[in-house]
């Protein structure tokens, strides 16, 4: 946290209990908390907050949520009364970060009692090392309505109809994690 309330009555790690206990900062603008993924990087889509149970409910407006160092977005104005809900964020689009941190956007307090990141765990894609060659071809009736897929010289996929292939979508995949590999389209101008 950017500063502790109170001689450090309600620390950061509160805003991780399951219970009703709260993180509480100093009043000012830019007053922060700061969560650390603990095993790298993810892809965030989603992030809730549930306010205070007790009171002050109105201390949690427009308080900006990053992602690392990308805006997620921002809570709106809350009224008070609002003690002990749950506020959510959809990030306009995913990011990847190793962090979470809310910040003050208003001279006040900053504090909420529980947080949720929704994330998958960010993977680098890379070329798989046992595949150093891959072919996809397709062709339409003059050259026999075919489609095939062949990795390391090995075929691996063919088809044919007699409507004539139109082309193929190719999705590999790495088998261990699934993560995808290779995603492209072919037409019968790339033969």
């Amino acid at each position: 946290m950017s500063s502790s309330y109170d001689n450090n009555r309600f620390p950061a790690r509160n805003a991780l209990n399951d219970n009703d206990s709260f993180m509480h900062t100093d009043k000012g603008v830019g007053q922060f908390w700061r969560g650390l993924f603990s095993d790298g990087a993810y892809t965030v889509t989603q992030v809730r907050i549930k306010n205070r149970a007790d009171c002050c409910s109105e201390r949690l407006s427009k308080v900006n949520v990053f992602i690392g160092n990308e805006l997620c977005g921002r809570l709106p104005d809350i009224p008070k009364g609002k003690d002990g809900k749950w506020y959510t964020l959809e990030c306009k689009n995913p990011i990847i970060g190793t962090s979470i941190k809310l910040v003050t956007t208003r001279d006040d307090y900053l504090h909420f009692t529980q947080i949720e990141v929704y994330a998958l765990k960010h993977q680098k894609l890379s070329k798989p090392k046992s595949a150093s060659k891959f072919i996809a071809q397709s062709a339409g009736e003059a050259y026999g309505n075919y489609a095939s897929l062949s990795i390391n010289d090995e075929q691996i996929m063919t088809s044919s109809d007699k409507t004539g292939a139109r082309g193929m979508n190719v999705v590999v995949l790495e088998p261990r994690t699934h993560n995808i590999l290779i995603k492209r389209a072919y037409d019968l101008k790339e033969c």
